[in-house]
């Protein structure tokens, strides 16, 4: 089923806090596009954005390039299934960064705008060359230009994998929370899936399940795939993986979680988790680590206080 779309996303107070947020502890602002490049809302007050970019877009013809160089670096991010550089019109630098719920395109995070390399006089008289006919201030947007953030590629990597690491969590969740807010459960499912989300950490069997519900064990197994797609002992394991995956951003030792979690056996656990994830506990933390020492209380900022408005 499709749940999650582009209007869901925009609408997210999780989500509009989180931009709000990245933008603040980055000084990188943040657009969610949809696939087709369009950005109908701003989570950034205009004192924000780059005083470069504004003093282009005070050109009608600079804004109308802006929107189409956006777009057309929204669609090659989306071809290529990852960040995207773009080296835009005006010489400075954002990042695109595509959103997929399910294999599904349903919206483009862009970031910027920046400089990956020192500004000269000479990389500007490039750009001069490029926007002449804008009709702006050259000498106002030389200033703004020198003035413009420069961010080392390693750096861009690390805030690329954070805020991925981040939005992919966000969206798993809301999508999961759009598809039960839509769903209608009878009463006997709805226990069972209450008992599994109090109880998940301890031993839990589906006949055990059906005696404290009052139930028939096989007309529980039977309702409970009927209504959810998947068998009882799929869903809790499915539970399980994603109470793993949580204490993994809150950096708990793997073999802790998988226990905590309500698995009982390592070789289990690591089977289950690639087969929900596509990747092993170990790798999935890599990725977690592999964000820049220089990063870590940015990253612990942004977790611990998603984590307070989720």
């Amino acid at each position: 089923m499709d749940n999650i779309n582009f209007k869901d996303i925009i609408e997210l107070k999780i989500m509009i806090d989180f931009c709000r947020l990245y933008s603040s502890i980055t000084g990188i602002i943040i657009d969610i596009n949809d696939p087709e490049g369009n950005h109908p809302k701003k989570y950034y007050t205009e004192n924000e954005e780059n005083f470069y970019c504004r003093i282009i877009q005070s050109s009608e013809l600079g804004k109308k390039n802006c929107l189409l160089s956006g777009k057309v670096a929204g669609y090659e991010s989306g071809k290529k299934v990852e960040p995207y550089i773009h080296h835009c019109h005006a010489g400075l630098v954002d990042t695109y960064l595509p959103i997929f719920v399910k294999n599904r395109h349903i919206a483009t995070l862009c970031t910027g705008q920046f400089l990956l390399n020192k500004p000269t006089k000479e990389n500007f008289r490039k750009i001069v060359n490029n926007i002449r006919h804008y009709g702006i201030d050259l000498k106002k947007l030389e200033d703004a230009y020198f003035k413009t953030d420069v961010i080392k590629r390693q750096k861009l990597r690390n805030y690329h994998d954070l805020m991925r690491l981040i939005i992919n969590y966000i969206f798993e969740m809301e999508d999961k929370l759009i598809f039960l807010k839509n769903k209608k459960y009878s009463e006997i499912v709805k226990k069972a899936i209450s008992y599994i989300q109090e109880n998940y950490s301890n031993k839990i069997y589906i006949g055990e399940v059906a005696d404290k519900i009052f139930f028939n064990k096989y007309y529980l197994e039977h309702i409970f795939k009927k209504e959810t797609g998947i068998s009882f002992i799929e869903y809790l394991n499915k539970y399980r993986i994603e109470q793993v995956k949580n204490r993994l951003f809150k950096d708990i030792d793997i073999y802790d979680a998988c226990f905590e979690s309500g698995f009982n056996s390592v070789s289990h656990f690591y089977k289950i988790f690639k087969k929900f994830v596509g990747t092993s506990p170990n790798k999935y933390k890599d990725r977690i680590k592999s964000i820049d020492v220089s990063l870590a209380s940015s990253q612990a900022d942004v977790l611990e206080q998603y984590q307070s408005l989720h």
